[in-house]
């Protein structure tokens, strides 16, 4: 009797902990799959010196989707191995902008906080709303995502997740696709493609961390499962 009570009491304690763990924003980064242009290919490879150009490229211009730097409410991170993309949730509307761009300016309100950040008016930027709406057949939750119009005064949205690459290596799949219900927002992928300078890049966003606290996501071992917490280490 006494070990019944005991098993009850230590699932009532462990209970809360699986129920308290903290909603999270994420998204995954997919390689784009286009047709393959053989016969390019074999053109370019006949010119002298192409093989070893292209080779040389090959650490600056990748089509990996690991390494690729995001920020959203003021959280700074890079896509894992296999080109998730993590926050902690900083907002309960079931929508979020989607912003990919090369380059963002940080507008000051006195030292090193930010009042907002804003497009760089010189590089291209893109910008998406993502919706989630109820489809009127199915009463599924769907995502619907748009091409969102660029701001006259060139504030990004306060709820925007940045996606730092030139828009020409993104491509975000337009219109309904399906939705998870819950607590966490699991946004639709995100498709690169090849040629983003994932050095240069990183060089950048470097430049600009002290105005973001970085995104760490550790993994605990509970006795009947594994808790994912995600955690902020301010610079």
């Amino acid at each position: 009797m006494k070990k019944t009570v005991r098993g009850i009491c230590a699932f009532m304690v462990l209970q809360p902990l699986y129920l308290m763990a903290p909603p999270v924003l994420l998204f995954r980064l997919l390689p784009y799959k286009a047709p393959a242009a053989h016969e390019g290919i074999i053109k370019t490879l006949r010119k002298p010196g192409a093989l070893a150009k292209i080779a040389g490229r090959g650490g600056m211009n990748r089509d990996s989707v690991a390494g690729l730097f995001a920020s959203y409410g003021g959280y700074l991170t890079v896509s894992r191995p296999d080109g998730t993309v993590i926050f902690p949730l900083g907002h309960s509307k079931m929508a979020v902008h989607l912003v990919v761009t090369s380059k963002i300016v940080p507008v000051r309100m006195f030292g090193n906080t930010i009042d907002h950040l804003a497009f760089d008016p010189t590089v291209k930027s893109e910008m998406f709303y993502i919706d989630q709406l109820e489809d009127e057949d199915s009463e599924q939750p769907i995502w619907r995502v748009t091409q969102a119009d660029m701001p006259r005064d060139n504030r990004i949205p306060a709820d925007a997740v940045i996606l730092f690459a030139k828009p020409k290596n993104v491509d975000v799949v337009l219109g309904d696709m399906p939705a998870r219900a819950g607590q966490h927002f699991v946004l639709p992928d995100v498709f690169v493609k090849k040629g983003v300078n994932l050095v240069g890049r990183s060089l950048y966003v470097l430049s600009l961390a002290q105005f973001f606290k970085p995104v760490r996501l550790y993994t605990e071992l509970e006795p009947t499962r594994y808790i994912s917490q995600v955690e902020d280490d301010t610079l």
